[in-house]
Formats: C-alpha cells, sequence, structure tokens
C-alpha cells in the first residue's frame, strides 16, 4: 500500500507549479489593478488636501497667486503627479479677476490631474478622464482699525 502512495506522488511532480504559470497572471494583474485604483484614489485625495491648504495660504491680505501655485506644487510633487493644471482665481463681489487685492472677498483653487499620464496599466480604461478638486473660501480682510486692546 505504500507503494502505492509513493507512485502517485512521483506523478504529482511539478503540478504545483503548472497551477501556478496558470494562476500567477491573474493574481499580478488582480493584485497590479488594485494599486492602480489606490493610485487613483490618492490623487484625488491630495488634489482636495492640496487644493484647500493653497487657499487658506492666500486668503490672507498680501498674499499672491503665485504663492498658492507653489503651496499646491508642494502637495502634488510629494506623488509625482504629472500634466495637472492649476487655477487660481480671485474674485470681487462674485467678478472674477487677475490679482489679490485688498477688495478681493473670495479665492477659488482648482487643480486638474489627468489619470491617463498619471497610471500605468489602467490609463486606457480611464479615457480621458480627469481628477478635479475645486476649494473656494472666503477672503479674510479687516477693514477696521485695530489698536492691539482686548476691548
Amino acid at each position: 500500500m505504500m507503494n502505492r502512495f509513493r507512485h502517485r506522488r512521483k506523478n504529482r511532480r511539478g503540478a504545483s507549479a503548472v497551477e501556478f504559470a496558470f494562476v500567477a497572471p491573474a493574481l499580478f494583474f488582480l493584485t497590479w489593478t488594485a494599486f492602480e485604483f489606490l493610485r487613483v484614489s490618492m490623487l484625488q485625495n491630495i488634489a482636495d488636501v492640496a487644493t484647500y491648504e493653497a487657499a487658506r495660504a492666500i486668503m490672507v491680505p498680501g498674499a499672491t497667486i503665485q504663492e498658492g501655485e507653489i503651496e499646491v506644487d508642494k502637495y502634488l510633487n510629494h506623488i509625482g503627479s504629472r500634466n495637472r493644471t492649476i487655477e487660481i482665481t480671485p474674485f470681487e463681489r462674485d467678478e472674477a479677476k487677475t490679482e489679490i487685492t485688498d477688495f478681493t472677498s473670495r479665492i477659488e483653487v482648482h487643480v486638474e490631474i489627468p489619470i491617463r499620464s498619471n497610471v500605468l496599466i489602467l490609463s486606457r480604461f480611464f479615457g480621458e478622464r480627469t481628477i478635479t478638486s475645486t476649494t473656494s473660501l472666503t477672503f479674510e480682510s479687516y477693514s477696521g482699525f485695530y489698536d492691539g486692546s482686548s476691548n
């Protein structure tokens, strides 16, 4: 009886290698796909944070649009995003302007990141879709006089 089991074991040699050869490509593809979706999710979250932090940084008097672009780049460079577009628009009473002035009432920061140029395998499935994030914050200004007292 012992010989019969040894004989069967000899016939099964290499079976696990063949099974692995069939399963491995699908397993690797699913794993890589999960990483790609994770990257897209991470890009969306970082874009949201970048727009918010840039709007916060430039909603104070004396800030410039270039400072906001630097703030957005600071966050998006950490994850290596490519081909992004950044638009920072100051508003005076709901009218878009090109510069931040003393009369600016709101700041809007908009970022677009094309998915195709930021993922590897899934780029053909996403097509021309982009990750977009927009943050709009009210500009902080004080039109009165502050003398430093607590009254």
